[in-house]
């Protein structure tokens, strides 16, 4: 992924149209398929802010935070965040949009659940919050989530989650 930090020596970041296109043009060619601004000065700052955009076939492996909550807040397109239970079974799905009124566009996540992201438009742009600081050891990979670079794999896992319906 493409990670850029924000000027510490700023007394204030803004993200614009421009930073919004920039961002999107930085994930494609990100091999992860996204990019990140982040808008804290670095990994020991108590509040991460993130701007981050994301192309369609962008996999986020399906991980929990422990002892951190997170919300995300579209700024433009659609994703879908899937929950799943410990065995990797979908639990509930969300679907936050800008695109359309009547959606949820802010989610706030308070437990540590397993969750992926979905990307149901050709890119999207979050505002991402957590607490920090960043531990590596603090987010915690699915063991039943395929590699990201098991192309193969994660294939399988979208056509999985797609056919997978919602429940009930």
């Amino acid at each position: 992924m493409s990670t850029h930090f924000a000027n510490p020596d700023e007394p204030y970041t803004t993200v614009t149209p421009q930073t919004i296109r920039e961002l999107v043009a930085s994930a494609d060619n990100a091999p992860l398929r996204r990019a990140r601004l982040c808008l804290h000065s670095g990994p020991d700052d108590p509040l991460h802010e993130m701007i981050i955009a994301f192309r369609r076939d962008s996999y986020v492996a399906p991980h929990r935070h422990l002892g951190k909550s997170e919300s995300f807040h579209v700024i433009e397109g659609e994703i879908e965040v899937v929950f799943f239970d410990d065995h990797g079974a979908v639990t509930s799905r969300l679907v936050l949009s800008a695109a359309h009124p009547a959606s949820p566009r802010v989610y706030r996540l308070r437990a540590a659940c397993w969750h992926t992201v979905i990307v149901r438009s050709d890119w999207a742009v979050i505002h991402e919050t957590t607490n920090g600081p960043f531990r590596p050891v603090e987010t915690e990979t699915a063991p039943w989530a395929p590699a990201a670079q098991d192309a193969a794999a994660v294939a399988d896992f979208f056509l999985h989650l797609n056919a997978s319906p919602s429940p009930t």
